[in-house]
């Protein structure tokens, strides 16, 4: 959508109407960059290496 706005401003299109400036919508699709490379940075382990139930009880805990 970001993109798709960006470049409604640059066409100067008169059909839609863009509520945002430019510079707002250029630092909106920064942070969404940054926001999917560190998601995509993430590395997901495999879930057979994982237990089943993994429960870490406060100390002192004696249910």
């Amino acid at each position: 959508m970001v993109n798709w706005y960006l470049e409604l401003l640059e066409a100067g299109s008169k059909k839609y109407i863009v509520p945002q400036s430019k510079a707002y919508l250029e630092m909106i699709r920064d942070q969404l960059m940054d926001c999917h490379k560190a998601v995509m940075a993430v590395k997901i382990t495999n879930p057979n290496n994982r237990p089943l139930l993994n429960i870490k009880y406060p100390k002192g805990y004696e249910g």
